[in-house]
């Protein structure tokens, strides 16, 4: 699948801790881009999978009814998407689609992205008569290139364990590539699964070059006064 990319949208800088306007994902995908602090958020990408499973009861979600928002504090960048309508509830619902997005830091900036966190609000119940222990799931997954990060966040209640509110991974970057798949199933009768939001946090950091220690750089001084004297005798 290609990634969506056109004329730069910029919703300009917030203040720090401020949240920016709310943009809605399908303005976003036909070609915005949202400034926030030292990053910049473009190439959004949305589609559905919900025709592609053989469970009979889909939800498709809308992207011009999910709004992305970001905010900013002195060391992070928090993206947010937020959906009002993905809620299902048994016999054999589901909601299957991806939101992906590019991400890189200011060329006027001195700082890299050190780390990501993923964090949401899931929620997912079983009915009387459980079943399978993904049969009431919510699940937010992102991978991240260049590298091999992930973060996965989930409501289970018949799995082990049940939830997992948070997760993140370290890294150091100065652009990353996030490809986000947001699924939820509702198999048998009673059985509930959705999401209202998620958050994408991303840590910056002046990284300060580490110095040579003063034996390395006798050893090079060395190094370099060896080779002027066997130039010396060469001529």
């Amino acid at each position: 699948m290609m990634r969506v990319s056109g004329l730069l949208l910029s919703f300009g800088l917030s203040v720090a801790g401020i949240a920016a306007p709310a943009a809605t994902l399908s303005s976003l995908t036909s070609g915005g881009s949202i400034v926030e602090s030292d990053l910049i958020f473009d190439n959004f990408y949305f589609e559905n999978f919900t025709g592609r499973a053989i469970l009979s009861s889909p939800l498709d979600a809308d992207p011009a009814r999910i709004d992305i928002t970001t905010s900013s504090t002195a060391s992070t960048v928090s993206l947010t998407a937020t959906m009002s309508d993905v809620s299902i509830s048994g016999t054999e619902a589901f909601y299957n689609f991806d939101i992906w997005f590019d991400v890189a830091v200011a060329a006027s900036s001195v700082r890299s992205i050190t780390s990501v966190m993923l964090t949401g609000d899931l929620f997912a119940s079983a009915g009387s008569t459980p079943g399978a222990s993904d049969d009431a799931t919510s699940n937010v997954f992102y991978s991240a290139m260049p590298g091999s990060f992930d973060a996965e966040i989930f409501a289970s209640p018949l799995a082990s364990p049940a939830s997992q509110a948070s997760d993140g991974f370290s890294t150091i970057a100065d652009s990353l590539e996030l490809d986000g798949n947001i699924s939820g199933r509702a198999i048998r009768s009673g059985d509930t699964a959705g999401i209202t939001s998620y958050t994408v946090t991303f840590t910056l950091e002046e990284l300060t070059p580490v110095p040579l220690p003063a034996s390395a750089l006798l050893l090079l001084a060395g190094m370099g006064g060896l080779g002027w004297v066997s130039r010396r005798k060469s001529h």
